[in-house]
């Protein structure tokens, strides 16, 4: 039991040792590992900003194509109801003609 009892804190003081070791490393290590998160989370903020620059053009985009589009619409449908006023006018317009025309056999069989 005392042998593993030494042994063990022989490699408690090793390990201390290497920890110790670690920890002055340490910054030296994570300073080159900032810097690189600090470039990383630069190049992902201005990939988020382009993102959502990119996202404010296409929103204003589809707004002006949805306008457009409406106009659209509605410039054919005023001129859908001005053809088929045109078409019931000139309907109208026949069959009247057509009417008179009867009117005017009728009387003219009456006569006779």
């Amino acid at each position: 039991e005392i042998r593993e009892l030494v042994a063990l804190r022989s490699q408690l003081h090793e390990l201390k040792s290497q920890n110790d070791m670690l920890k002055q490393q340490s910054p030296q290590v994570r300073a080159p590992s900032t810097a690189w998160a600090k470039e990383e989370e630069r190049l992902l903020r201005a990939s988020v900003l382009e993102r959502d620059r990119t996202i404010s053009e296409l929103k204003a985009e589809l707004k002006e194509s949805v306008s457009t589009h409406s106009r659209q619409v509605d410039d054919l449908q005023a001129k859908l109801t001005e053809v088929t006023l045109e078409e019931h006018r000139r309907k109208v317009e026949g069959e009247a003609a057509a009417i008179t025309d009867l009117k005017a056999q009728l009387r003219s069989r009456a006569g006779e």
